[in-house]
């Protein structure tokens, strides 16, 4: 199994952007060497793209309700 799919699932639930590129050479590796780890290294991809989106909402919904509350 590669460590970079291991990294990926691992990363993907503090660092979305992250995950995903780790995911994306992840599978690279995979594929050019020939090792296990697919599913992991795509669940990284999903898990870390979903709490990105998520986090930049949470994040673009606060900065909406600071500016409006100092205004």
């Amino acid at each position: 199994m590669g460590g970079l799919s291991v990294a990926t699932l691992v990363v993907s639930f503090f660092a979305g952007l992250v995950a995903v590129v780790l995911g994306v050479f992840a599978l690279r590796q995979n594929w050019v060497r020939g090792t296990r780890g697919n599913g992991l290294a795509w669940t990284g991809i999903i898990i870390g793209a979903v709490l990105g989106v998520a986090q930049t909402g949470i994040m673009l919904l606060l900065f909406r309700l600071l500016s409006a509350a100092s205004v």
